[in-house]
């Protein structure tokens, strides 16, 4: 897997800065504090636009990364895989991608010298 495939090319943007106003401030000052205020709301508004943008794409990677890590094990349609994906993920996720399959493939490979089939279709692993 190429993990650079589902890297975010996305550049997380920068959240405005809120301006303040003082104690005691004059009229001009207060009129000035207004301007910035809406120039600000207006800023933040793109900001969360764009963050949510961020991270819309980052949750589209990561579902097509686990798509493409489920076929290279055969797993694809394999409903009880996601619950070695979420354990391979809690281990994993906080060093990247490369650790998440690491995981994801010891606990398949534990799976399989188990004896049990994690082919295409359904299996009994898991069952309670």
């Amino acid at each position: 897997m190429n993990y650079k495939d589902y890297e975010n090319k996305m550049k997380y943007p920068k959240k405005p800065q809120r301006p303040g106003l003082k104690l005691n401030c004059t009229s001009k000052e207060a009129r000035a504090y207004l301007n910035e205020l809406k120039k600000y709301n207006t800023e933040f508004e793109e900001y969360q636009k764009h963050a949510t943008a961020y991270r819309d794409e980052n949750y589209r990677l990561e579902k097509l990364f686990k798509e493409d890590l489920f076929k290279e094990y055969g797993v694809s349609r394999n409903k009880k895989a996601e619950i070695l994906y979420v354990k391979a993920y809690e281990k994993g996720h906080g060093e990247g991608y490369y650790n998440i399959q690491y995981y994801f493939g010891d606990l398949i490979n534990l799976i399989k010298e188990l004896g049990f089939n994690l082919s295409e279709g359904e299996t009994n692993v898991f069952n309670t």
